[in-house]
């Protein structure tokens, strides 16, 4: 990613196979949850580059609410830690994966907190620290989005 006259540009970050791959099929969204809109608006660039398409939410209770509306229809569930409404990332992973078990999460914070310990994050989820290196990201998205693709209820 290259900043230029205050805009980001974004370089794809895949290579043509990979693309290939995560649109042989249909791709459900991912559900990228986080408080700050500036964060959501970076993921949702990042994700748009790979191909992908996003669903936001600004607090876990929305979030979840969405994902029961959509019957989890998503391709991943990407989510911050810290949010208001008294759910937070951990606690809304854990209620869209007993409710929704095929969905992947990817949990991100950059708020050093006991819940950000690798040991207290649930070893079914991938966890990446804000900030995060791209190429980091787009492997870890790709890395579940396939998963999830695998693991899909027909």
């Amino acid at each position: 990613m290259k900043r230029a006259s205050g805009n980001f540009r974004l370089f794809q970050i895949i290579s043509e196979p990979e693309m290939n791959q995560l649109h042989s099929t249909h791709m459900k969204p991912v559900l990228v949850v986080d408080d700050e809109p500036q964060i959501r608006s970076l993921v949702k660039a990042l994700l748009a580059n790979d191909g992908l398409d996003t669903i936001e939410a600004s607090d876990g209770c929305s979030a979840f609410a969405t994902a029961r509306k959509l019957d989890a229809e998503i391709s991943l569930l990407l989510t911050d830690i810290n949010m208001p409404c008294g759910l937070d990332g951990l606690d809304l992973a854990a209620a869209v994966k007993c409710t929704f078990p095929e969905v992947p999460v990817l949990v991100v914070s950059s708020r050093p907190s006991p819940a950000t310990d690798r040991n207290s994050i649930d070893p079914g989820y991938e966890f990446l620290n804000k900030p995060f290196d791209v190429r980091v990201f787009a492997q870890t998205v790709r890395k579940l989005v396939t998963q999830g693709k695998s693991q899909a209820r027909f």
